[in-house]
């Protein structure tokens, strides 16, 4: 993702900033004008990446309705690369990666039901979010 992105994903990214700063991680990089972009992982680029005192990372992915709607392949692989992720050093050695992705209020139900469709809707990691 480039920060060419539509108005609607930079507003659900800044939300997602906010979101992982009220839960203690400390923004590391993100799809976000001020912010470096994030490194890619398995080739796909989160939209943010968080840090907590513990050093535990977060994973935070925007979703427009339309990325659910016509970009069905991509939004799929990114659910299924990072809700997958543990960490690999350090005190949070072994557990496993917070992942939070975030839509707009009205599509909310759309993306319950792909993460159903993946079998991803019962990992305790991954907390679903709602924009709006």
């Amino acid at each position: 993702m480039s920060l060419g992105e539509s108005p609607e994903h930079k507003k659900i990214v800044k939300a997602l900033i906010d979101f992982l700063d009220g839960k203690g991680f400390k923004t590391k990089c993100a799809t976000y004008e001020g912010y470096n972009q994030c490194e890619s992982i398995e080739e796909r680029i989160p939209d943010v990446m968080g840090q907590n005192t513990k050093g535990l990372l977060a994973i935070a992915e925007g979703k427009t309705c339309e990325d659910l709607i016509n970009d069905r392949d991509r939004t799929d692989d990114h659910l299924k690369t990072f809700s997958n992720r543990m960490m690999s050093s350090g005190d949070s050695k072994g557990q496993t990666i917070p992942f939070y992705v975030c839509v707009p209020k009205e599509c909310s139900g759309e993306l319950h039901r792909i993460l159903r469709e993946l079998g991803l809707d019962k990992k305790p990691n991954i907390t679903a979010l709602e924009y709006g």
